[in-house]
């Protein structure tokens, strides 16, 4: 994985109407992107497994950023802890909604900035509020594509049983709520749905390096 040397590229960016976020808006410091191979997610949308991504934030004299805005020490604790760091630049552009980094900066009318991922995108509403409006199609492309080259690890099939032992356990309490619900009832309907759910977890394994996607099925993984 590449390593992140200073603070990230600036991709300036602007929100609606090609006007400033108002000076009432708290700025937000640029930051980094990292995966904890426990923390992935069965996205329905997707149809797989994804890994969460953390922002580190890098504001000077916090979070072991130093006030020149050097993440090293901040990246190396991370890394012993079990985060892979992503490298603001780590992916081609065309991955990245054809930006140099996936950290955009949106131009602050008291000069500074409002640092968001590019599939965020800041709206500034009528009494000055800022909603931040999120392309769940772009964040889930970029997903799944730090899996697929190379800059993040699968989904380990160790941590994916923890996964889904917790996903049983829920199954258990809904097949128990719906035995004493009547039939036809909410819960019933809940239940089926997240038996769908579970079985659509245990057939995958969530993205892999060059694109492929093997299903698995798992001896002794029965609900």
């Amino acid at each position: 994985m590449a390593t992140i040397l200073g603070t990230a590229r600036r991709n300036l960016t602007k929100p609606v109407n090609d006007g400033k976020l108002p000076v009432g808006t708290k700025p937000r410091p640029p930051f980094f992107l990292m995966v904890h191979p426990r923390q992935w997610d069965y996205d329905e949308a997707a149809g797989d497994w994804l890994p969460i991504l953390t922002q580190h934030r890098m504001d000077p004299g916090a979070l072991s950023i130093t006030e020149r805005m050097d993440p090293s020490t901040a990246i190396a604790e991370r890394t012993r802890n079990g985060w892979a760091c992503i490298d603001p630049e780590a992916l081609d552009p065309s991955k990245m909604d054809g930006h140099e980094s996936y950290v955009l900066d949106v131009p602050h009318a008291a000069g500074r900035f409002y640092s968001v991922p590019f599939w965020v995108r800041p709206e500034v509403k009528a009494g000055g509020r800022v909603i931040d409006r999120v392309d769940l199609d772009k964040r889930r492309a970029f997903q799944r594509a730090v899996v697929e080259e190379g800059v993040v690890p699968p989904l380990d099939p160790d941590y994916k049983d923890l996964l889904l032992q917790e996903a049983r356990s829920t199954l258990s309490r809904k097949r128990q709520r719906a035995a004493m619900a009547q039939p036809g009832s909410p819960a019933h309907k809940d239940l089926a749905a997240f038996e769908a759910r579970f079985a659509a977890m245990e057939a995958s394994n969530g993205p892999q390096p060059g694109g492929t996607a093997p299903k698995r099925g798992r001896k002794g993984a029965a609900a």
